[in-house]
């Protein structure tokens, strides 16, 4: 808590400052006729931080604790148009955000915005989620839920690029705080990003705190161990999470148990969903190729418009600080309603990849697809 008063007095001192100067430049700015619309970074609320390309630069970003509040108690830098359905409220000295629905044809949703630095390639959203008696609408899309999202806007405040993964809840009651993170490319062009904390469909309390935003994140990778024993699923911790790997969406992914024996469940009912579930791997720097295989099986299968969409234990290479080396890699993947049946291919590792993302997924295909024994190992 002492951290937070600090950062939050800090920041009070410095949000203050920053709107003198600001306003002073602005003004200077438009009395030589040099403002433009397409040189301003629309409705970002902190201002622009220094270049720098370090890696793991997390941003000074009070606005995610929600610990400074207007006059009229909505908190720094958010959009609140419905008081009744949005507050910030206090636990023990900390404040956190609340957000009410009791309406699953509606909305309730807040927004912020803040300036990006030139020099990030990703970034990483990180909160803190808590939920009580969660419940999305049976006509709910995909994207509806308890969330927080966010977009890549560019300078004429259109977003950018795809709709990268929210930190969500999707049933039930939280046990404790959620804490959550995503890592994400930022798509070339960005000025700002739009921060958006809702409630679509979805009925219940959701509380958000402590979201964090991190310029060039170092992933969070695990050491590949011999066998890659997350792979079986065996090894579960209070939670039922599996070894090695986060559930976070309760309501399609589980580990379940089949005579004696622990396998991953992925289940779609929507072909405009995507289920997955990514685990991120340390690479050295001496494997060229590495070896995946892994038993499957589907059931009530659907395969999307595409023949990408079907369900597969997807992969892809990252340097360092998270960015994607774009070259297709096939998946694992299975086609059709089958027992379990086993999958193998060898694939090369890119020059410079540090990381291998690898993701059972139902990538916009309906239906249930199991997972078990994936394996993981270089070819020496």
């Amino acid at each position: 808590m002492m951290r937070k008063r600090m950062v939050r007095l800090g920041w009070s001192l410095r949000h203050k400052a920053s709107q003198i100067v600001s306003f002073a430049l602005l003004l200077l700015l438009l009395l030589v006729g040099a403002a433009s619309p397409d040189d301003a970074v629309p409705h970002a609320v902190t201002p622009v931080l220094p270049a720098q390309d370090k890696l793991n630069q997390v941003v000074d970003f009070p606005e995610g604790t929600f610990e400074e509040l207007e006059n009229n108690g909505d908190p720094v830098g958010w959009v609140i148009a419905d008081h009744q359905h949005i507050k910030v409220l206090q636990e023990k000295g900390n404040a956190f955000l609340q957000l009410t629905n009791d309406n699953m044809e509606g909305t309730v949703s807040t927004e912020t915005r803040f300036r990006m630095n030139a020099a990030w390639k990703t970034i990483q959203v990180r909160a803190r989620l808590f939920g009580r008696r969660i419940q999305r609408n049976p006509t709910a899309g995909s994207w509806e839920s308890a969330k927080v999202a966010f977009f890549f806007l560019d300078r004429r405040d259109e977003i950018l690029g795809y709709w990268p993964q929210p930190l969500e809840l999707r049933q039930g009651t939280s046990t404790g705080w959620n804490e959550q993170a995503t890592i994400e490319e930022v798509p070339p062009g960005t000025v700002a990003l739009r921060l958006v904390v809702e409630m679509a469909k979805t009925t219940g309390e959701f509380e958000v705190d402590d979201i964090q935003i991190t310029g060039n994140p170092l992933v969070p990778a695990v050491p590949l161990e011999k066998g890659f024993p997350a792979g079986r699923f065996e090894k579960l911790d209070a939670t039922g999470n599996p070894a090695g790997w986060q559930i976070t969406d309760h309501e399609r992914i589980h580990v379940l148990e089949e005579n004696g024996n622990h396998f991953l469940r992925l289940t779609n009912k929507d072909v405009t969903g995507d289920v997955m579930l990514p685990c991120y791997i340390r690479l050295d720097a001496a494997w060229k190729q590495l070896k995946i295989r892994a038993r499957m099986r589907a059931s009530q299968l659907q395969l999307g418009q595409r023949f990408w969409e079907t369900p597969q234990i997807h992969y892809t290479f990252r340097d360092a600080i998270g960015q994607d080396f774009h070259a297709y890699m096939p998946p694992l993947e299975l086609r059709q309603d089958s027992d379990w049946v086993q999958r193998e291919i060898t694939t090369d590792v890119p020059a410079g990849a540090t990381v291998l993302k690898l993701m059972p997924r139902l990538l916009w295909a309906k239906g249930v697809f199991d997972v078990d024994d994936i394996v993981v190992e270089p070819v020496l």
